[in-house]
């Protein structure tokens, strides 16, 4: 039964979203179990009739308690897991539950999506400094941007006792915002309050808030605590804004080349005006790891080695921040050094262990260590606490490189054209797409895919996508996958020249 509960489990990647909420509750699961214990029981009523020579209806009435006991423990599945949800986070720790809503943007510029993006993240980070609270996590609570979710199910929803809304408008110099804290189980408004202040201030507006709402919570912050949020804020806002503005909150279809590379240089501007600012070197070591295995530059060696001093520096001044810690361990996780980003991410998750996205990071880091059903149960648990949001689009890529990695390459080819259907001008996936369909022996297919994605960026070249297309915790696999792609390659850079691309 639990061989079939985890084929179930498998198979339902590409299910609708009621199924995969069933399956997140465990009904599937319990009415399996169920069903194979009635079958027991079954079995053995009709043993009994035949060598006890019983009447008939003892096997009817215990035939007709199963079928009516079927709806009792869907139901009761259903509530438990519910009720598992809405006290998980108290009852385990002990304390107040709360999760912060992704701010609106009033402002008639979208650009400025980053300023509530950023005013978000910076409260999750800041309450979650404060040990007498326990804080949901940026990748449970994004999924909800732009809706106006009910708060007594969302508190359901994400298991939590205290819910903040709010809103933020920056305008020119100056920054509106309004922040309201809310009781889940009943939706009354326990605080609530307006700033209207110079955009410079921001930073004295979120310790405000971050006061208030400890406050009111009687989980005031200690002045350690305290000091080690304003840690992680700089002196000057622009430095705090090349951070908001990079890929890594962005997710995939803001990286682009072009894009890429201008949030290095306004993030290398940051680490200068402030060098003490972590998150900006820790940030800038990330992009840099990502631009070389990506293909994104013609000097990855230099990329790697710039990275390493800003990642030692953000790690050394910043040690014991969770987020720094899960940027740190990303960055560790793309240059191969599996150990150190497995143990950043440890250390993230005994601070924060309502931190999902560093669960996502584990399930690279155990991917990359040939670790492939560690980094199938890491995803499996990151998915189960943020079923939606900015790194969901992500879950189907990661599945399709373990299911390549795997040899599944008719599964990873699935998963794959999802993942480009979601973020059409991500350029990794067009590469492992090429690799599955090659592998299946679909070489004019895969020859389609890499005409495909040099127009999406046509600066792209085999030197480039070396570290991606032979990227394998087996070498010997990864020198296969490599000499496969360089034997692609050719045809494609052939029928370019010739102008007979394809798009």
């Amino acid at each position: 039964l639990r061989t079939l509960s985890d084929v179930a489990g498998t198979s339902l990647e590409n299910a609708p979203d009621f199924l995969k909420k069933l399956w997140r509750r465990r009904v599937v699961r319990f009415g399996g179990l169920y069903l194979g214990a009635s079958w027991v029981l079954l079995q053995l009523a009709m043993a009994l009739e035949d060598i006890m020579q019983l009447p008939d209806w003892v096997y009817q009435t215990t035939l007709a308690l199963v079928v009516v006991g079927f709806p009792l423990v869907f139901l009761f599945a259903w509530s438990r897991d519910r009720a598992e949800n809405e006290t998980t986070a108290t009852a385990v720790s002990g304390k107040p539950s709360i999760a912060i809503l992704p701010f609106v943007n009033m402002s008639d510029d979208s650009e400025k999506e980053y300023f509530a993006d950023g005013m978000t993240e910076d409260l999750i980070t800041g309450l979650s400094l404060c040990r007498y609270l326990s804080v949901k996590s940026r990748a449970s609570t994004f999924g909800f941007k732009g809706q106006s979710p009910n708060v007594r199910q969302l508190g359901q929803d994400l298991g939590v006792t205290y819910i903040v809304e709010g809103s933020i408008r920056p305008v020119a110099d100056r920054v509106s915002i309004s922040v309201q804290l809310i009781t889940a189980q009943t939706g009354d408004k326990l605080w609530a309050e307006e700033y209207d202040r110079p955009a410079e201030q921001l930073f004295d507006i979120q310790d405000a808030v971050i006061a208030s709402i400890t406050s009111t919570l009687g989980a005031n912050i200690s002045k350690a605590e305290s000091s080690r949020a304003a840690a992680m804020k700089p002196s000057k806002l622009s430095a705090w804004e090349a951070v908001q503005r990079g890929p890594f909150y962005r997710g995939a279809d803001g990286n682009s080349e072009e894009e890429t590379n201008k949030s290095i240089q306004q993030l290398r501007a940051a680490t200068r005006d402030e060098p003490g600012y972590a998150y900006a070197h820790s940030m800038l070591a990330w992009i840099l790891h990502y631009r070389a295995i990506n293909g994104l530059t013609d000097d990855a060696d230099a990329d790697f080695h710039e990275a390493n001093g800003h990642l030692q520096k953000g790690l050394a001044l910043a040690g014991d921040d969770p987020f720094n810690l899960n940027l740190c361990a990303g960055a560790f996780g793309y240059i191969g050094q599996v150990d150190k980003a497995e143990e950043l991410c440890n250390r993230a998750l005994a601070i924060d262990p309502n931190f999902a996205d560093v669960y996502f990071n584990l399930a690279q880091v155990y991917s990359f260590a040939g670790r492939l059903e560690e980094a199938d149960k890491a995803l499996d648990r990151v998915e189960q606490m943020a079923p939606s949001g900015p790194i969901s689009r992500y879950y189907d890529w990661y599945r399709s490189i373990l299911r390549s990695w795997q040899g599944q390459h008719e599964a990873a080819e699935q998963l794959q054209r999802s993942t480009i259907e979601q973020s059409p001008s991500y350029t990794s996936p067009y590469v492992f797409l090429a690799i599955s369909l090659a592998e299946q022996g679909k070489s004019a297919e895969a020859t389609q895919v890499l005409e495909l994605v040099l127009t999406i960026n046509p600066n792209l070249t085999v030197e480039r996508l070396i570290p991606l297309a032979g990227f394998h915790p087996d070498p010997e696999q990864g020198q296969h996958r490599l000499q496969m792609f360089k034997d692609l390659w050719p045809k494609t850079d052939a029928k370019r020249s010739t102008g007979n691309s394809q798009s």
